[in-house]
């Protein structure tokens, strides 16, 4: 972050006003800064991980893998998968069929990939933010 060293003159009148508005500034660069560090962590780190994670079929075909994506609404970022996003929660804590009642194993992967690269996600705001 460029943090600004500049002297202004301030009348005793205005300190607070003053103050109060260059806070402002910080925080919305503090912010923006966050922001974009959340984005490269998802974009980068977390997507792929969750990608390499997601389980394949026999047949080759990959488009729950394919399917994971990020999207932002409001002060979050929401990561799901577009193609299957019914198959995340079956997938990730098993369920029963609805043929044969047989309990279909769980293939936990979206907590594995979150928790491995969580610390990156840390590392990425501490360093916009020096």
């Amino acid at each position: 972050m460029g943090w600004r060293e500049e002297s202004i003159k301030v009348s005793p009148e205005n300190l607070g006003a003053t103050i109060r508005e260059m806070l402002a500034d910080v925080q919305k660069e503090v912010e923006r800064a966050v922001e974009k560090a959340i984005k490269a962590y998802v974009d980068e780190d977390l997507i792929p991980e969750l990608q390499r994670r997601s389980p394949r079929r026999a047949t080759g075909t990959e488009h729950y893998a394919d399917g994971w994506t990020s999207r932002k609404e409001g002060l979050y970022r929401i990561v799901h998968n577009s193609m299957k996003p019914w198959l995340t929660h079956l997938l990730e804590f098993g369920h029963i069929d609805h043929d044969t009642g047989v309990l279909v194993a769980k293939y936990p992967h979206i907590r594995a990939a979150y928790e491995a690269t969580i610390n990156k996600l840390e590392a990425r705001v501490l360093a916009a933010l020096s």
